[in-house]
C-alpha cells in the first residue's frame, strides 16, 4: 500500500475513493465511468500539485523510501518504428518476415540501439542519460491504446502494459 506525504492528502483522499468504487464494481455495479473520472481527476490533481512544489516538498518527495518511480536512474521503453525495421532487417541479414518481437533480444538490433542511446546521451547531463533500456516488441499506437489521438503516450496504460519490462529494467539484481 502506498503512503502519502502530508501535502499529498487531496490525492490521497480521491484514491481511497477510487479503492472503494473498485470494491462495489466487482459486487456487480456497473460504475466504471465514475472510477475513470476519478481516476482522471486523480492524474490531474497530482500532476497539478507536483508541479507546484516548494524545494522541502521535492526534497521529501525524492527520499520517500516507497517510491519506487524514483530511482537512481532513467531506464527508457523503446519502440522501433515499423518502417524503418524493414531496412534494417534488410541491412543487416534478418529474415524478412521477422517480427520486432522475434528480434527484440537480437545482439544486432539492441547494440544499434545502445549505440543511438549512448549518442542521445551525449546531449544530456550524466543525471539525465539514459542508463538501461528494453526493446519492446510492439510500436506504440491509437488503435493498441497506448497513444492518444494527438499522439501522446498515456502513461498510466503503458505502465499497465509493459510493467514486467519497466520491472526488469529496474530490477536490482
Amino acid at each position: 500500500m502506498r503512503s502519502y506525504l502530508d501535502f499529498e492528502k487531496p490525492i490521497a483522499e480521491l484514491d481511497a475513493k477510487v479503492d472503494e468504487l473498485r470494491a462495489l464494481a466487482t459486487s456487480g455495479s456497473d460504475i466504471g465511468d465514475e472510477i475513470l473520472r476519478i481516476e482522471d481527476k486523480a492524474a490531474q490533481a497530482l500532476s497539478d500539485l507536483y508541479a507546484n512544489l516548494t524545494p522541502w516538498q521535492k526534497t521529501l518527495v525524492a527520499r520517500h523510501p516507497q517510491r519506487p518511480h524514483l530511482t537512481d536512474f532513467i531506464g527508457a521503453l523503446i519502440t522501433i518504428d515499423p518502417e524503418a525495421f524493414g531496412g534494417w532487417k534488410e541491412r543487416n541479414s534478418k529474415p524478412a518476415n521477422a517480427s520486432v518481437g522475434d528480434l527484440a533480444t537480437d545482439p544486432d538490433l539492441v547494440a544499434d540501439i545502445d549505440a543511438a542511446v549512448k549518442q542521445a546521451n551525449q546531449t544530456v547531463s550524466n543525471a539525465e542519460s539514459i542508463r538501461k533500456f528494453r526493446i519492446l516488441p510492439v510500436d506504440f499506437t491509437e488503435d493498441t491504446g497506448e497513444l492518444t489521438p494527438t499522439l501522446k503516450v498515456k502513461r498510466k496504460v503503458v505502465a499497465e502494459k509493459f510493467a514486467s519490462d519497466i520491472e526488469a529494467i529496474y530490477d536490482k539484481d
